[in-house]
């Protein structure tokens, strides 16, 4: 049989659907393996947010891995599976290819594709030690700075993560969980009250309290990109529900999980959103204010795009909403300059 032929066979197998009995009587259920759909419809919604902040494309284009190989993955694709990743929560690499059957978000993030999960450790692998760890304590440090001159408070949290594997800094020490078993610690400096994270760190499971240790190269890299991502998030979901702060384990289902199907008719794309859960009109609303403010300060920001100022708008909202600090004279002056204000 042609290759031609059978694929219009598995496709014509994919429309005809087959039947099941349940409960409530007999259904008809059809498969499709050729629809761009996915389960995180609401996060086109976030990735507006980090579009035009530029948070997405400073972060990528500082990224200091560089592949010769023009088989390689682009940076795009490491980073933006990377992201998809951890927003939907997974703990380990395997855990990829629950988001590779994705047809909507990748091309959302400029990506051909989700890299399998072997492609994204080995780039973590070989993305240089020094310089990923500064590139990333970068976007950190520009996710909080714009932040800090409002009133906050010190928070140092240390975790024990026990470990099941032969891994670098695998120590056995305090465990309360799983006493015995080598661990590695997590030391993570947050400002108390938006709880925001301002720094992390990966150390050996008999480390509890900062001293000087070897790098754990990947580990290093994780926590700090699980830090800048939940930053993102945290800050976006303050826009969103400006009252009071939502966890992440309560806000991700709120404003990401619903299905999502994309069509593409006369050159326009269309996103279609379906609720799975009972405040979906609640998070539209949301998200839809949300959007307004990010589509209103990029038009704020100048006459030629500049996604930096709008970054600084962001966080001047939230400081004003939040703590109700008003931007400085200075950056006022630059903000009328812009505007023609004089």
């Amino acid at each position: 049989m042609g290759e031609a032929k059978l694929k219009r066979l598995r496709a014509l197998e994919s429309v005809m659907p087959s039947a099941v009995q349940t409960a409530g009587g007999r259904v008809q259920v059809r498969w499709e393996t050729e629809s761009a759909a996915t389960p995180m419809g609401q996060l086109a919604y976030f990735i507006e947010f980090l579009t035009l902040t530029g948070l997405w494309t400073r972060w990528q284009e500082s990224y200091p891995l560089v592949y010769a190989s023009p088989n390689a993955p682009s940076k795009a694709e490491i980073l933006g599976t990377w992201t998809l990743s951890i927003l939907a929560g997974h703990r380990r690499y395997a855990h990829v290819a629950a988001i590779r059957c994705d047809g909507v978000n990748p091309g959302l993030l400029g990506m051909r594709k989700v890299i399998s999960e072997d492609a994204l450790r080995r780039a973590l692998a070989v993305t240089p030690g020094i310089e990923g760890v500064a590139w990333l304590d970068q976007h950190l440090n520009e996710s909080v700075a714009a932040l800090l001159d409002a009133p906050w408070i010190l928070d140092i949290d240390t975790t024990v993560k026990p470990l099941y594997g032969k891994q670098e800094g695998a120590v056995v020490s305090y465990n309360p969980k799983k006493p015995g078993r080598p661990s590695h610690t997590y030391h993570t400096y947050l400002m108390a009250g938006l709880r925001l994270v301002v720094g992390a760190e990966v150390r050996a499971g008999n480390e509890h309290s900062g001293s000087p240790t070897h790098d754990l190269h990947r580990c290093q890299l994780s926590a700090r990109a699980v830090a800048l991502i939940y930053n993102w998030w945290s800050l976006f979901v303050r826009l969103a529900n400006p009252q009071a702060r939502r966890e992440a384990i309560t806000s991700r289902p709120w404003l990401m999980s619903s299905v999502g199907r994309k069509t593409e008719h006369a050159g326009q794309t269309t996103i279609t959103l379906t609720g799975l859960h009972a405040e979906f009109a609640k998070a539209r609303d949301a998200l839809m204010r949300v959007s307004a403010l990010l589509q209103g300060w990029t038009i704020r920001a100048a006459e030629q795009f500049n996604p930096s100022t709008v970054w600084s708008l962001v966080c001047d909202h939230l400081k004003r909403v939040l703590a109700a600090i008003a931007p400085t004279h200075a950056r006022r002056a630059l903000q009328n300059h812009a505007l023609g204000a004089g």
